[in-house]
């Protein structure tokens, strides 16, 4: 019979443990919960996620420098990438 166990800390406050999706194993064996996240991403816009990157210093990008900014592991075939320009 499975028993619950309450984590505390030194001083006897509750804790609770953080799942991080890079740690959940899909159930078939295809790699973790983070590289299907990554194959499902559609669209990538470069100016949110890398604001003050762009040229000068600025939000803006050319399309080779947009590109050069996506992470490999988002990288497939079909996203869309928007930027400022």
């Amino acid at each position: 019979m499975a028993r619950k166990v309450q984590l505390r800390n030194r001083s006897g406050q509750k804790i609770y443990p953080i799942t991080s999706s890079a740690n959940v194993g899909m159930s078939d064996g295809s790699g973790s919960l983070d590289s299907h996240i990554n194959r499902m991403t559609t669209e990538y816009n470069v100016s949110v996620f890398h604001p003050g990157e762009g040229i000068d210093g600025t939000n803006k990008y050319t399309l080779e420098t947009a590109i050069a900014k996506i992470p490999e592991p988002v990288r497939n075939v079909g996203i869309k990438c928007s930027f400022l320009d």
